[in-house]
């Protein structure tokens, strides 16, 4: 999979199973010194907001565009922020745009997209609420002389008439090389609407031939190719029943690629989602590698938490089929918002940022084999416990041009920026052991990183005090085949990871049951090939040299010929003994405690 937050949205290709790439994952608060916002023009603790990024006026880093939907609260103001030299500067209310940027709109959505295929990003902000004067609003990019200068709406004469809407895309659903918009409704009319783009920017009003009848209100709408076979599908969240939207399925649309309404009654391509429920927000991603598209829908879904809809590939009608996975325990027990998807360490792997009533769920995907699994990995200090960083949704992005993905919270108070930072990192020997040692203090600090080696038929253990309630995540990642305990004060096993395979890494995520004194175990289980090691015991031996004489001789390609010579000899019992000794693996232990 392909993921680029380049603009906010996730642009997804299909590529073959990424490999189990280590990569640790940290973050700070940089909210104070970099993001300048203008006063006034929020009513605090209640804005939901959706953060998008592009870098519109083309000068090499990405800005920020923020709708906000503060309902019945009070003030509210779309924002845009300029990215100069990684601080953020609001600039919603000055030439840039047209001023009262979106005041009074009750704003769900915003795309940066080339409309018009001019080379320049222009902006679609969606809203909900007709009766305060918020179609959707298409504002123009005006680059006299090439040189970004501002913004202009055009929406009326672009053909994007009044749509109230709380769930749209952006994307080119007809494959025609330009940027459509799928406006889901809220509150009314009660159908979804589909725009089609002309190629310049101009829209035209296909829902009669291109969309399935649905009266339901629509609350997100997400997009990817669910069932493999190229063209864009939409994941439809309702109040009631949910939806997934096949594009031209099996070939059998009417109107081509671009149409989700044929066949008896204009449903044909229209697959019932279960749970059934109200108010979730969908987003995909190859979480485990197979090449298919699951998604990840938010916690108002039914009465059961947030679920992980993994696919398991298509039914003889073409609709992909899911089995439910569940992530883990603050991500179902908090209410969930929007969603994002980004591969925040750099592993290969979709992670995910859930917005919610407290601090966001991080969940770091630690997948591998196909078996879908995640962590949360929210670190105490940038992530403190509580609501101060309630947020809606969390734009995932590279704010500061160092070839990493940080994320700018749109806050229900103000907007919050975390820049990924390194984790801190300790050998094994600053902890004053060759096997392990006592772990400084972890609990709600920065992530830990260990970097040990452990001999493959011995074990490395490491101490951690640790207050009872508490969530304790621990990952191991290495070149050889381990197995990760955590014991109690008592010596007993209470949580335990050995997913089996080189270089496979080893997860578990518990919640500790008494505050007390822990014990993190590495054993190491098997290695990879060992000079040497002529009976693969992963340990260089006198039983080693037991094979050596049984091959003595002429004997090209037996595995005792260890120098590779074709011949069994003394040479050969030279290298076992200058390789004698167990064999080893190099690993790196990551340990992250909270409460919260």
């Amino acid at each position: 999979m392909k993921y680029l937050a380049m603009t906010g949205v996730v642009v997804v290709t299909a590529t073959a199973a990424w490999a189990d790439v280590p990569g640790s994952l940290n973050f700070a608060n940089e909210t104070s010194t970099r993001i300048s916002s203008i006063a006034g023009w929020e009513n605090p603790g209640n804005n939901v907001k959706e953060v998008k990024a592009a870098d519109f006026d083309q000068d090499g880093d990405l800005d920020v565009g923020i709708a906000i939907a503060g309902g019945v609260f009070g003030l509210r103001q779309n924002k845009l922020y300029l990215n100069n030299g990684g601080a953020y500067d609001e600039v919603s209310n000055t030439s840039i745009l047209l001023p009262n940027f979106g005041v009074d709109d009750l704003s769900r959505h915003l795309f940066f997209r080339d409309y018009d295929a001019d080379g320049w990003l222009d902006l679609v902000v969606v809203n909900d609420d007709l009766a305060s004067g918020g179609p959707i609003k298409i504002y123009m990019n005006q680059h006299p002389g090439g040189v970004f200068s501002h913004f202009t709406e055009e929406h009326l004469s672009r053909g994007l008439n009044e749509q109230a809407s709380c769930g749209a895309i952006s994307e080119d659903v007809d494959n025609d090389g330009d940027y459509d918009v799928y406006s889901g409704n809220y509150p009314g009319p009660s159908q979804d609407t589909l725009f089609l783009n002309d190629g310049t920017g101009n829209f035209t009003i296909v829902t009669s031939t291109h969309v399935p009848p649905d009266g339901d209100y629509t609350i997100d709408v997400a997009s990817a190719d669910m069932n493999g076979d190229g063209k864009l599908d939409l994941l439809i969240s309702n109040h009631n029943t949910n939806y997934a939207y096949y594009n031209d399925l099996l070939d059998q649309g009417e109107q081509g690629v671009g149409d989700y309404r044929f066949g008896s009654g204009g449903v044909a391509g229209r697959q019932n989602l279960t749970p059934a429920g109200a108010d979730g927000a969908m987003e995909p991603g190859d979480f485990n590698g197979d090449g298919l598209m699951d998604f990840y829908w938010s916690n108002k879904v039914g009465s059961t938490g947030d679920r992980i809809m993994v696919n398991q590939g298509n039914d003889g009608s073409g609709n992909a089929t899911f089995a439910e996975v569940v992530p883990p325990a603050y991500a179902t027990s908090s209410s969930g918002n929007k969603i994002s998807v980004a591969d925040l360490n750099g592993d290969g792997r979709p992670d995910v940022v859930v917005g919610t009533t407290g601090r966001p769920a991080i969940l770091r995907n630690t997948s591998v084999n196909g078996v879908t699994s995640f962590v949360d990995w929210a670190p105490a200090p940038a992530f403190p416990s509580g609501s101060v960083l309630r947020a809606s949704h969390v734009g995932l992005f590279d704010s500061s041009n160092d070839g990493d993905v940080d994320m700018f919270l749109g806050g229900n108070t103000g907007d919050h920026l975390f820049e990924q930072v390194a984790t801190p990192q300790l050998d094994e020997a600053d902890l004053g052991s060759g096997g392990g040692g006592t772990l400084p203090a972890v609990h709600d600090q920065d992530p830990l990183a260990v970097t040990g080696q452990v001999s493959i038929v011995g074990e490395d253990q490491y101490v951690a005090n640790l207050p009872g309630g508490s969530t304790l995540s621990v990952i191991v990642n290495g070149d050889a085949d381990y197995r990760v305990d955590l014991l109690n004060f008592i010596g007993a096993p209470i949580a335990t990871s050995d997913r089996g395979g080189l270089g496979v890494e080893e997860v578990f995520s518990i919640t500790i049951p008494a505050t007390g004194v822990y014990l993190i175990r590495i054993a190491g289980i098997d290695c990879n090939p060992v000079v040497g090691d002529v009976n693969g015991d992963c340990s260089v031996s006198f039983a080693d040299i037991l094979e050596v004489i049984g091959a003595w001789g002429p004997n090209p390609g037996h595995p005792a010929d260890v120098n590779g010579d074709d011949a069994v000899n003394f040479a050969d019992i030279l290298v076992i003994i200058g390789a004698w000794g167990p064999a080893t693996g190099d690993y790196t232990l990551e340990v992250l405690s909270r409460t919260g």
